[in-house]
Formats: structure tokens, C-alpha cells, sequence
């Protein structure tokens, strides 16, 4: 980086240093495409924190984000919260092996040098969520913190017309690495 961003800077409006990247500084992720900036968040503080994967030494902001209206919501981490055998019976359809596949699918682990061409399909199928659902956000299960009982949901919200937070939206925390 280039030093401008500080802790006073951050202070200033966390809301804009801690919500979605200008489009010239958006690069392409799991649900969007590069110049496109999406909002990435998580539930947890730890899950958070494990998704920007900070190296020792490092410092990390977090911001705790409080929607300002409701948000249409695609949930593909809802089959793998329930247990299996509760919903198997009853909805097993070549619709929802599709869901559970792309939730899979999206939450994947991907290394760096793969990311450009692995998320091809992912970033597909948020964009059909957007344009032929209306949805505004998707929840999908960390890649990074994992495991049967792990409390790792993830969100993205999508790119939109209007700003992604505003006002005094945001409640700082910090963590040293």
C-alpha cells in the first residue's frame, strides 16, 4: 500500500475504508469480477479475521456493519446447517443436488494463482442470483474455517447501484497478529 491508509484515516469514516473497494481497487472474488466491488463480510470476528489470513506482526481492522434496510438473501450454507438426515427425505430433487453442489462449489478453498479462473462459475451463478431472483446478498460457508460444528458463515453483498453502507455504520475493533 501506500501508507495513506491509517488508523486516524480509518477513525475518520470506517464505513468507506472497511465496506466494498472502489471499482479501480475491486479485484475479482468468489461472487464478483474484477471492477466490480462487492462487500465481503463474515458473521464471526474469528472467521473474519481467518479470511484476511494475516501474517505475524500484522494489524487488522474490524468493523461490525448494521444494514440500513432488508436485504433479499440467498442462504446456500442452510442444507449443510441442517442435519442431513432432516432434509434428505423430503427435498432430495436434482434442484437442491444442484444447491448443495454449489455451495460446495463456492466454498471451496482456492489458492491465489487459481482464483482468476476458479471463480468463473461462482461469480456466474451470483450474477443469475442478482438479475433472475433479485437477490442482494448470498451467505455461503467459509473455505478458511472449517469443520462439522465451525461457526463460519460468510456474506457477500452484491454490487448495486446504490452505496453499500452509510452514515455511522460501522463499530471498529483491532487486532494484533
Amino acid at each position: 500500500m501506500d501508507g495513506s491508509f491509517t488508523e486516524e484515516v480509518l477513525r475518520l469514516n470506517p464505513a468507506k475504508e472497511l465496506g466494498a473497494p472502489p471499482k479501480e481497487r475491486a479485484l475479482a472474488g468468489r461472487m464478483n469480477v474484477e471492477y466490480i466491488p462487492a462487500f465481503y463480510g463474515a458473521f464471526t470476528e474469528y472467521t473474519a479475521v481467518a479470511e484476511m489470513r494475516p501474517g505475524i506482526g500484522e494489524e487488522v481492522a474490524i468493523g461490525e456493519f448494521i444494514l440500513q434496510r432488508d436485504v433479499k438473501v440467498f442462504d446456500f450454507s442452510v442444507f449443510s446447517r441442517a442435519p442431513h438426515n432432516k432434509w434428505s427425505d423430503n427435498y432430495r430433487h436434482t434442484r437442491y443436488d444442484f444447491i448443495e453442489q454449489m455451495e460446495k462449489e463456492i466454498s471451496r478453498r482456492v489458492l491465489p494463482y487459481e482464483k482468476q479462473r476458479q471463480y468463473i462459475s461462482t461469480q456466474i451463478v451470483a450474477e443469475y442470483l442478482k438479475e433472475y431472483f433479485g437477490c442482494e446478498a448470498v451467505i455461503y460457508r467459509s473455505s478458511v474455517v472449517s469443520g462439522p460444528s465451525a461457526e463460519n458463515p460468510n456474506i457477500v453483498i452484491l454490487p448495486r447501484a446504490e452505496s453499500f453502507v452509510g452514515g455511522d455504520t460501522a463499530v471498529l475493533k483491532y487486532q494484533r497478529f
